[in-house]
């Protein structure tokens, strides 16, 4: 152009005695370990800006870690960015930024904090108090103010974070579960997830976890994902504190399961948290086949162990 040099993307194209062959919207080309899985699922035909997202992602690492991005690994990458690379490189589109406006508010976000910019805890109670105060006045919420609260809470130190979820109201996990806002709904539970796990609350608080929990587990919005590691939250809690009433919750959110993939999740989830108030479930009460099997597996396990034991001579 007069005024500079213009760059403009043609898209991958071939010549083949002809001036007009471009790409075929069924074929697909791209470096590997930059590539979304998409591509070679339907070639080009069903690519949207998600992919380009992924491939930026991808190209970000790369940048800062110096390293092939074929897989992502967290050492030598900032803390505050790594999150945003991982969301950017999810293998479901829908499960990374929709949009550049939101990629870049989390990596604007991202370098307040690497650059001393960052207003700490104070900024994710301000937002907080204005959605609590927005809900309050209308019964509505703005997403993008929800949208900012999930990635300036996920920048915080773990103490800050813990601080922040023992506060949450319970509007606010009602809001989480909402269509609008859904995409940073995982984020949210792997920070509320580490609340649990540090247990520095009061018993009756487990309580609170597993009813906050089960509000998602219940939302006709949340993935399957999502569901089950809802679950996985509030199972945590309650064995960790020992709260009866939290477990009773746990139990009927697994009882309740009637979806196969959701089932699948949820009996890889008992599995892994083996406790006795899951064993002590009849899985007769169990909906969904899989929930079934995961709570006869614990049981068979763990008669088999007290079998084992009376085999033994107590001296």
């Amino acid at each position: 152009g007069k005024d500079g040099i213009v760059v403009s993307d043609f898209g991958l194209c071939t010549e083949q005695e002809s001036m007009t062959a471009f790409t075929r919207s069924s074929q697909w080309a791209g470096t590997l370990g930059y590539m979304p899985p998409e591509f070679t699922l339907g070639g080009f035909r069903d690519v949207d800006a998600t992919a380009d997202i992924f491939m930026l992602g991808k190209t970000f690492y790369a940048i800062t870690s110096c390293r092939d991005p074929m897989y992502l690994v967290a050492d030598g990458v900032p803390p505050q960015l790594f999150p945003i690379f991982e969301r950017c490189c999810a293998i479901n589109k829908l499960s990374r930024y929709q949009s550049l406006a939101s990629l870049k508010q989390s990596l604007t976000a991202a370098f307040d904090v690497l650059l001393g910019r960052a207003v700490g805890p104070g900024k994710v109670y301000g937002l907080l108090r204005s959605i609590s105060d927005r809900l309050r006045a209308s019964q509505q919420y703005a997403p993008e103010e929800v949208a900012r609260f999930v990635e300036e809470l996920g920048l915080l130190g773990a103490d800050d974070q813990h601080k922040v979820c023992m506060e949450l109201p319970a509007e606010a996990f009602h809001v989480l579960s909402q269509h609008l806002v859904k995409e940073h709904l995982s984020p949210f539970i792997a920070v509320y997830r580490g609340m649990a796990e540090k247990a520095t609350y009061s018993w009756s608080f487990a309580e609170t976890i597993a009813d906050h929990m089960k509000v998602i587990f219940n939302a006709s919005d949340a993935s399957a994902t999502d569901k089950a590691e809802a679950l996985r939250v509030a199972i945590i809690a309650a064995i960790r504190q020992n709260r009866f009433a939290a477990m009773d919750t746990c139990k009927s959110m697994i009882t309740s399961v009637e979806e196969e993939e959701l089932g699948q999740r949820v009996h890889d989830v008992l599995i892994e948290n083996d406790s006795p108030f899951i064993q002590y479930i009849d899985p007769s009460e169990c909906k969904a086949g899989a929930v079934r099997a995961a709570v006869v597996a614990l049981k068979t396990a763990a008669e088999a162990r007290v079998a084992k034991d009376d085999g033994f001579i107590t001296l």
